[in-house]
């Protein structure tokens, strides 16, 4: 098998039927998806057969983690529920490809201004600074991943743990030359600049050694 596609979920039944329907309309042969629910519970019954299913305590990175160890792809593709692909099916260009490890051409569903903002300023520092993060999608070499050690089974701030690791590592990243379309929803709700900000200070803070219990407690009760 040439590929897994690893798509974590928590509450994120809305945007997984819409990324059902988005998967099914590619050419999935020789490509397996894996959904690892946050949330124990029964197989939701709006996810096809033919979709791996499994889930673990809702931890983000134990998810992506849980869900890297049961695939059987040669490659992994890491997704957020919530992302689309405008220009089509991204498989044809990633079978291709060979690069080791990338990761997406960011942009938001919202036509505001503030958006085109963040679009160049998430590309910009992911291709300078290297910081990839999980809705900018994650493509990677199943070896590379596995001697990487995957992903930090930590609940927030997993993807910037891997991105760290990669740079240590000195493992050269690359955008590829393919758009994904990540959802505004979370600005549009809780403010444009309030949200940006409060995710920069997250950051700040994690890296001054806050612990990850307390982010993530503060985090997900902004989500409520």
């Amino acid at each position: 098998m040439w590929l897994s596609i690893i798509i974590p979920i928590y509450h994120d039944d809305v945007a997984m039927k819409i990324m059902q329907k988005q998967l099914l309309a590619w050419n999935l042969d020789d490509v397996e998806v894996i959904v690892v629910d946050g949330q124990e519970r029964r197989r939701p019954d709006y996810l096809v057969s033919d979709f791996k299913y499994q889930h673990t305590r809702a931890n983000r990175g134990m998810q992506l983690q849980s869900g890297s160890q049961k695939a059987l792809g040669r490659k992994l593709l890491f997704l957020h529920a919530d992302s689309k692909f405008p220009s089509g099916s991204p498989l044809p260009l990633l079978s291709k490809t060979n690069i080791n490890v990338g990761y997406f051409d960011l942009h938001f569903d919202a036509p505001e201004k503030f958006f085109r903002m963040m679009e160049f300023g998430t590309n910009l520092r992911s291709k300078y600074r290297k910081l990839i993060f999980g809705d900018q999608g994650l493509f990677i070499d199943r070896r590379l991943y596995e001697f990487l050690g995957g992903y930090p089974q930590i609940a927030i701030m997993e993807d910037y743990e891997l991105s760290k690791i990669l740079r240590r590592k000195h493992i050269n990243v690359q955008q590829l030359n393919i758009p994904i379309l990540t959802s505004a929803r979370k600005y549009q709700q809780q403010g444009h600049w309030a949200t940006f900000l409060k995710m920069q200070l997250y950051q700040i803070r994690y890296q001054m050694g806050t612990s990850v219990a307390k982010l993530q407690k503060e985090y997900y009760r902004g989500e409520k």
